[in-house]
């Protein structure tokens, strides 16, 4: 599969695109928890979302009633359309099930929303890396 970024110079997703010959399902992970990787906990601690929305012009990720073994799906869409706190780092959430290699149907965009405390200490840099792993269906 193809993950890109996509806006132009300030992209506001992540795309992932089924570039193959085979419906997928996508998973998402971070290496780092929001409290270690912005810190703070005033008014409330650090947290970092995500939430998935098709990208094709037709849906990509396919009803998944079933389907069972992978943290995050709490709904039969196959995306993960409300956004889900990124907990802990050892778990694959589930991203988006059963995307299509269809040409119509198979992307679609992952975003990030960051919650930063107000006693967050200032960085001069910091890293977090998410990794994406697509399975057969």
């Amino acid at each position: 599969f193809n993950c890109s970024c996509t806006g132009g110079a300030a992209p506001d997703n992540i795309t992932v695109t089924n570039d193959g010959n085979t419906n997928i399902n996508v998973t998402v992970k971070t290496n780092v928890n929001a409290s270690s990787f912005i810190g703070g906990t005033e008014p409330f601690g650090a947290e970092m979302w995500f939430a998935t929305r098709n990208a094709s012009s037709n849906p990509g990720c396919h009803n998944t009633t079933g389907m069972t073994g992978i943290a995050g799906f709490d709904n039969a869409t196959g995306l993960q359309h409300i956004w889900r706190n990124f907990s802990t780092t050892d778990v694959d959430y589930l991203a988006c099930a059963n995307l299509t290699p269809t040409a119509s149907a198979n992307s679609f965009s992952l975003f990030i929303k960051l919650f930063i405390p107000a006693d967050a200490p200032v960085a001069t840099g910091a890293n977090a890396t998410l990794s994406f792993t697509a399975s057969n269906w």
